[in-house]
């Protein structure tokens, strides 16, 4: 009995100094950077801003359980240290996703999904994405990757060209592509 006693003892003080110096209520409603004298920012932060749907509606992101499929219109911003923000690359009927600045901070690199249009959470979209970079200065995109189906020829029957209908066989439908 008396080893539980100072078992449970300095747990039991260690609850009430928490409780003691806790604060009564967290602020939920943050001051703006700009307005914050504490908050020194002087760099630009790279961000992805995604529309909402409301309180009541779900969105889809590409991450690790889901990476090949996320709903449309997220575009790559950048946050000046003044609070303005800048578009650098819009989604549109696509989607920006994973922004990574460069060591040197030139540089962002992002991951672009074509055109949503008939993707699903299985298949992903059927424009599928490439990798680009964007210059922070001067705005040039470059394209990274180009890609192209390439089918596992020992999951499917396919077709001679993969693209054209044959009976009984597999093929990539190129009227749902649209990069």
């Amino acid at each position: 009995m008396q080893l539980r006693t100072l078992l449970v003892l300095p747990f039991a003080v260690a609850l009430i100094a928490l409780a003691q110096d806790s604060p009564e209520r967290i602020g939920t409603d943050p001051k703006h950077a700009s307005t914050d004298s504490s908050v020194k920012i002087d760099y630009d932060i790279a961000y992805v801003r995604f529309p909402r749907k409301g309180d009541a509606v779900g969105t889809n992101w590409a991450e690790i359980a889901n990476p090949v499929f996320m709903d449309a219109g997220a575009d790559l911003m950048l946050l000046h240290p003044d609070g303005s923000e800048e578009v650098l690359v819009k989604g549109g009927v696509g989607s920006v996703t994973d922004p990574m600045v460069s060591f040197d901070g030139d540089w962002i690199y992002y991951s672009h999904f074509h055109d949503m249009k008939g993707g699903s959470l299985q298949q992903g979209p059927p424009a599928g994405a490439d990798i680009f970079k964007i210059h922070v200065k001067s705005k040039k995109i470059v394209r990274l990757t180009k890609q192209e189906f390439t089918p596992n020829l020992g999951a499917a029957n396919w077709s001679k060209d993969f693209r054209t209908p044959e009976a009984g066989k597999n093929h990539l439908d190129l009227s749902l592509i649209h990069i």
